[in-house]
């Protein structure tokens, strides 16, 4: 089974990361709990340490799967064997929660954090619409200004 500690405080880091939730247990597997990041910047720090001496005899697994709420899958995260730790990186709002799934393992820690002076950049999908609608805007302004000069000759 798995604990929570709530958390909407406390500074995970000098850059104004700011804790969302916490989750952490032993060897388990099934979903957590719903959590909400409003700031679009956000991260999922996670560790596990395996059951000492059982390296070699049972393989240790340590796996999570990032859904939006509605069950749209946005993560399936499986790292590297010999990683015992690491940052994974969103960039998305919503509401969301994870799949856990530890076999072996004698505990694991998962921090979802957001940063709160994340200034969201202009989206890239929207550059190429905004510039067919300029050079249009500009090829017609061109055509009436030449109709209009051709009518005063």
């Amino acid at each position: 089974m798995f604990s929570v500690f709530s958390s909407g405080i406390a500074f995970a880091s000098s850059e104004n990361w700011s804790e969302v939730i916490r989750f952490s247990g032993a060897s388990w597997a099934g979903d957590t709990e719903s959590f909400i990041c409003d700031h679009a910047d956000w991260r999922i720090r996670w560790s596990y340490k395996p059951i000492p001496g059982n390296d070699s005899i049972l393989p240790v697994r340590f796996h999570f799967r990032v859904y939006e709420v509605g069950d749209k899958l946005v993560e399936f995260f499986i790292p590297d064997a010999n990683a015992r730790s690491g940052t994974v990186y969103f960039n998305k709002t919503g509401s969301f929660y994870l799949y856990i799934s530890t076999v072996y393992t004698e505990n694991y820690t998962i921090i979802i954090g957001q940063n709160l002076k994340y200034i969201p950049e202009f989206p890239s999908w929207i550059i190429p619409p905004l510039f067919v609608t300029t050079t249009l805007v500009i090829v017609i302004f061109k055509k009436r200004k030449k109709s209009k000069s051709r009518n005063y000759l």
